[in-house]
């Protein structure tokens, strides 16, 4: 697992999952090619604050393996794999890997 996505979490309102614990989780999914037309490409990530966290997405995109599935969860939001969905985006790919939750996890925790 790479450096970065050990303390990498999803959130949803308050509630936060882990995306090592998503991705074990995943692991007994199947995954199959989504299409990317049918994604919601709209408001993927919060606004960038500065110029070095722009750059370190771009970084993160560019080092993205297209082998490994973005996780949706049941209702088809991207909880992990946002960076691989940029980078399939980019490289004008018709489909992703992905794999999808029948029933979302429940979260690690939820903030106050």
């Amino acid at each position: 697992m790479k450096e970065h996505i050990k303390n990498q979490t999803f959130r949803a309102d308050k509630d936060v999952w882990k995306i090592p614990r998503l991705m074990k989780l995943a692991e007994e999914l199947e995954p199959f090619d989504l299409p990317l037309k049918h994604m919601n490409i709209h408001n993927l990530y919060p606004a960038i604050e500065s110029t070095m966290e722009f750059v370190e997405h771009i970084q993160y995109v560019l080092d993205a393996d297209l082998d490994t599935p973005i996780i949706l969860d049941e209702e088809g939001y991207v909880m992990d794999g946002r960076h691989r969905l940029a980078k399939a985006l980019l490289e004008k790919k018709e489909t992703i890997k992905a794999v999808r939750f029948e029933v979302t996890p429940t979260c690690c925790f939820t903030e106050v």
